[in-house]
């Protein structure tokens, strides 16, 4: 999502890197195959989890802790499928930020929260037999309020949402239109038992965007969704890779739009070598900006077309790199904007 207000100095520079960590194509656990169909979109033919565990000699089952998910995209964003609660699993989509660490999504009874805009209804928890509410003993996310674990986040440009903290069982990914039929209870699939923020109130893009909420992806080890995943034992590293690809229009049913991979990559699907940062030891994912260049005539992509008439000549931008990096800048997959330093405003 946008940049939260407690957060500006630190949440720079993002959407250019987009295409950085676009380059982490993953297919592992419900990829049957990847084929490129323009110079920069990928489309994947999904086969069931159920097809993938049947495949696995039980050695396979034990080293390969992978899941791929189909990516879909939203209004400048990209979103997953999050399957909640049993006997019958209820899609909410969510946005993969790697700008905050907290997944939340509406629910039910949460009012003038947008249900007419988003793919889904709100989650209803009563329909759920594995849901739970956090109780001030056990908050995972929150602060204890009222004999409840209570939830909020606010944003830079006026979007914000109160939650309560609860738990219940989920997977992503799978079938987009319906919940997957393989038991999800089989250890060999992906699904845990999650803290989320239940939330009651939303404001702002929350209510207009067309995800349900959002997947909190930080690099902090506190509530975040992949470290929830590997402390379930359902990822054996603390890694996840991400492939952004971009539609001309992103539809309510679903436009696909790349690939989430929680708990590794696969490198026979990169077009170039990977290319790594320096660790910062921040809880975002931090990295350091050598230096900004514009291109002649714009385009989609930073491949030039040599069978084009257009002058697509590059020019470096004279900003110093000490400037550029006068404040931490940060990839965030979950904003739409590009923010600087203000100091390069300066002669």
């Amino acid at each position: 999502m946008l940049s939260k207000s407690s957060e500006v100095a630190t949440r720079a520079f993002s959407s250019i890197f987009k295409s950085i960590i676009a380059v982490l194509i993953t297919q592992h656990a419900t990829c049957q195959e990847a084929s490129s169909i323009s110079s920069d979109i990928v489309t994947l033919k999904l086969i069931s989890k159920r097809e993938v565990v049947r495949r696995l000699s039980p050695h396979e089952r034990n080293l390969q802790l992978f899941q791929s998910d189909s990516l879909y995209q939203g209004y400048g964003t990209h979103y997953v499928d999050l399957w909640v609660g049993t006997p019958v699993p209820q899609r909410q989509t969510v946005i993969v930020d790697t700008g905050s660490s907290i997944t939340a999504f509406p629910c039910f009874g949460c009012k003038g929260c947008g249900e007419d805009y988003h793919t889904d209804k709100f989650y209803d928890y009563s329909a759920s037999q594995s849901f739970k509410t956090s109780q001030c003993g056990d908050c995972v996310l929150g602060s204890c309020a009222s004999d409840q674990c209570h939830l909020s986040m606010s944003y830079a440009e006026g979007s914000s949402w109160n939650a309560f903290e609860a738990k219940d069982l989920i997977y992503t990914g799978g079938p987009h239109d319906e919940a997957q039929t393989v038991d999800m209870h089989d250890p060999n699939n992906f699904e845990f038992e999650l803290s989320f923020g239940c939330q009651n109130k939303i404001t702002g893009l929350f209510i207009t965007q067309l995800a349900d909420g959002i997947l909190g992806m930080s690099r902090s080890q506190h509530g975040t969704f992949w470290y929830q995943m590997y402390k379930a034992g359902k990822i054996k590293k603390k890694v996840f890779s991400l492939c952004f690809s971009r539609q001309p229009v992103a539809e309510r049913k679903g436009t696909g739009a790349g690939v989430m991979t929680m708990g590794g990559t696969d490198a026979t699907l990169h077009r170039s070598p990977m290319v790594f940062a320096n660790d910062k030891g921040s809880t975002f994912y931090t990295v350091h900006v050598e230096a900004v260049y514009l291109r002649s005539n714009g385009g989609e992509s930073a491949s030039v077309d040599v069978n084009s008439n257009l002058d697509h000549s590059v020019h470096k931008i004279d900003i110093s790199e000490k400037t550029l990096n006068g404040s931490p800048i940060i990839v965030d997959s979950g904003t739409t904007d590009t923010y600087f330093n203000r100091n390069i405003m300066e002669p």
